[in-house]
């Protein structure tokens, strides 16, 4: 056992043992080490260890924060947020062949007091970092950039509150971890 979790009450350690033990947890969690650590994590976005046990991730060893969490965060915090586009598609102009050529974006709205941000995220963004061709984005386009402009919104309204954090679906796109799912209604 680690010297860090040495600090750790036995009780708590029991309790995170039985979680794990339950099958309640996502199967992502499989020691009580990651169990505390999720727990301990989400504290510090003020979640409660349930709530972070559901919306908190390690991949490939960074923790990373669900889309829904994300959200979650925000509101709880106090920031409002409206959709104002949604997978829209727009036009982009002409190619050399005098075709009109489009493109999909979402863009979203964030208010924090008296402080208003924009953020949007277009599907040709996407095209030029490669991820179009990934799972995520060939099955549910329109959620991914979503959750692309909502951490982009998050991270210039809120970087005091995000702490810096990554979600789950910029970490499935930087990385090569093809053993992370996420369906449709936006659950890892």
């Amino acid at each position: 056992m680690s010297s860090e979790l040495k600090q750790v009450p036995q009780n708590e350690m029991e309790q995170l043992q039985i979680l794990i033990e339950s099958k309640a947890l996502p199967a992502n969690i499989k020691t009580i080490e990651q169990a505390w650590t999720i727990a301990q994590y989400g504290k510090e976005l003020g979640m409660k260890p349930m709530q972070a046990f559901h919306q908190v991730y390690s991949i490939q060893g960074r923790l990373s924060l669900s889309s829904k969490g994300l959200a979650s965060l925000l509101w709880a915090n106090g920031i409002q947020m409206k959709t104002i586009q949604d997978f829209e598609k727009i036009s982009t102009g002409k190619d050399d062949k005098g075709n009109e050529t489009f493109d999909r974006v979402t863009t979203i709205e964030f208010y924090r007091g008296k402080v208003t941000e924009t953020a949007s995220f277009y599907y040709s963004e996407a095209v030029r970092a490669g991820w179009h061709t990934k799972d995520n984005w060939v099955k549910m386009p329109n959620s991914m950039l979503y959750a692309r402009a909502l951490s982009r919104g998050a991270n210039r309204i809120a970087p005091d509150k995000v702490l810096g954090l990554y979600t789950v679906e910029e970490m499935v796109d930087v990385t090569d971890a093809k053993d992370v799912k996420i369906n449709e209604e936006g659950e890892v």
